[in-house]
């Protein structure tokens, strides 16, 4: 199985963003793609074609992370794709702990920080835009399909 994690590292220089690139596709583009590469979400092709209109309309927040998606894994009887998505903070690591593993989840980032993020160069020469586009989709809906009640988890978790 082939798996993709994403990545947020801080901004070096500038690059495409994120919103930039949805903007250069339609779903109508990107589903063949996305439901080849995640089969098992074809029945909620109705969710997915509404979230990917309104991360759209999304309104820009500041972020101070890029956007890293990486090849892990790769399945060749079923020619799966499937990914797994961090976030890293640079220049975090604790005094003392050489071990510290600087990786967190995002799926419940606000979709509003997803469009704003630059993509690292090498994730945009590693792999096609649309590519990119289905893995990020997957993660950013990984706990729902419209960014407020993402948000809503989020703040249910926190309590």
């Amino acid at each position: 199985m082939q798996n993709y994690w994403i990545s947020w590292f801080s901004i070096n220089k500038m690059t495409m963003t994120f919103g930039e690139l949805i903007k250069k596709y339609t779903w109508d583009q990107l589903k063949d793609l996305f439901f080849n590469l995640y089969p098992d979400e074809v029945v909620r092709l109705r969710h997915y074609a509404k979230a990917y209109t309104d991360l759209m309309k999304v309104k820009p927040l500041p972020t101070k992370y890029e956007l890293h998606v990486k090849l892990i894994i790769y399945d060749r009887e079923t020619n799966v794709y499937t990914g797994s998505v961090y976030g890293v903070i640079p220049d975090l690591k604790p005094e003392g702990d050489e071990f510290f593993i600087n990786e967190f989840s995002i799926e419940l980032t606000d979709w509003g920080e997803w469009v704003s993020m630059p993509i690292h160069e090498s994730t945009l020469q590693s792999m096609p835009e649309q590519e990119i586009i289905a893995h990020c989709m997957h993660e950013l809906t990984w706990c729902g399909y419209t960014n407020a009640y993402i948000q809503t988890q989020l703040k249910r978790n926190a309590n």
